[in-house]
């Protein structure tokens, strides 16, 4: 669910105090963006939120998210946005965030 060496090198990059910062953004943004898929039904819309969230995804090292934020942001965009499991990213995400709340601390 996480690529822990993105997750790693982000670390090294930024610094730890950075990361925590970047962390907390990161979850945040994406809570509001999941919020909005929610209430949206407009195609163009929710595609553009599965793209969003598709490269906060990547920057974070959440793969399985930004794995299904791919595949959201082509049905959308083909026209399929009905089609889309979208409790499904509610998961995907319930599930990264506790994996990374409970293996963030050994890094």
């Amino acid at each position: 669910m996480i690529d822990w060496q993105r997750v790693q090198d982000l670390l090294e990059e930024v610094g730890e105090e950075d990361f925590g910062t970047i962390a907390a953004l990161f979850l945040d943004e994406v809570e509001g963006v999941l919020d909005h898929l929610r209430i949206t039904s407009d195609p163009g819309a929710v595609a553009t939120d599965f793209h969003f969230l598709k490269g906060s995804a990547a920057n974070l090292g959440f793969t399985a998210l930004g794995d299904f934020c791919t595949k959201g942001e082509v049905m959308a965009k083909n026209g399929n946005a009905d089609s889309i499991d979208v409790s499904g990213i509610f998961d995907i995400y319930a599930r990264s965030k506790a994996e990374f709340a409970t293996k963030i601390g050994a890094l």
